[in-house]
């Protein structure tokens, strides 16, 4: 191993990423850290909606992080890198254009700004961000309507906490009541209160019942919750 190989070409350091949502936030990441090395294969492995995208979205730069930063070759990470690579979850591309066309589209931008084309074209810009971002959410409307078509909603519990459910919980220690509803584990925009059924809350409630205690461990600490009020999605 030679001294460059050693060397960590990726840092993770205290990366904490909070997604707002009214009741003081919804913690997607805290403070994580690790280092990787060149020629190492690293897997990050977790249940859908425990942070694994959101991490790999500041990894890649197209995020900013809440708190902590991440280091590539040595120099903070605040924009994408060219010699960063993301493969994202839905396919991002143009349907009038063909597979080849899709593919090579990157460089036309590139040659078009290196000749000065683009430049100057805030408006072009514009258009090209908001194209890309309408395709990634009909790519996320499209797995979602598919998810949806599957579920059987007779096997929700009419009683108890499931998919769906809006519930109201009272925090003992601060005497604080909190609403949170439960969506798909795949969201990336949550709404006020929304939390992911496979969420550290989202797992605490699930089968939960009006009146049952939860103990919701953090990792600085343990809050315990009292379901006061539940609407489930039969309602």
């Amino acid at each position: 191993m030679t001294i460059a190989d050693s060397v960590p070409v990726l840092q993770a350091r205290d990366l904490t990423l909070v997604y707002p949502n009214g009741n003081g936030g919804l913690r997607a990441l805290e403070e994580v850290r690790f280092e990787v090395r060149r020629q190492e294969f690293v897997c990050v492995v977790g249940a859908s909606g425990s942070g694994k995208t959101s991490l790999l979205r500041l990894l890649a730069g197209l995020r900013r992080p809440t708190a902590g930063e991440v280091i590539f070759e040595g120099e903070p990470l605040r924009h994408p890198r060219r010699r960063i690579g993301f493969v994202f979850q839905q396919a991002n591309l143009m349907p009038w254009r063909t597979v080849l066309q899709n593919i090579t589209l990157p460089l036309e931008i590139r040659k078009a700004v290196e000749m000065g084309d683009l430049r100057e074209n805030s408006e072009y810009k514009a258009a090209l961000e908001r194209q890309q971002f309408v395709q990634a959410r009909l790519g996320q409307l499209r797995q979602r309507l598919s998810k949806l078509s599957q579920i059987d909603v007779a096997l929700i519990p009419m009683d108890k906490v499931g998919l769906g459910s809006r519930v109201v919980v009272f925090e003992e220690q601060s005497s604080v009541t909190e609403t949170y509803h439960l969506v798909f584990g795949d969201a990336e925009d949550f709404d006020e209160g929304h939390v992911t059924m496979s969420s550290p809350i989202g797992r605490s409630l699930v089968g939960r019942a009006v009146g049952d205690e939860v103990m919701l461990r953090l990792p600085n600490s343990v809050r315990r919750l009292r379901i006061v009020e539940l609407q489930t999605i039969h309602e």
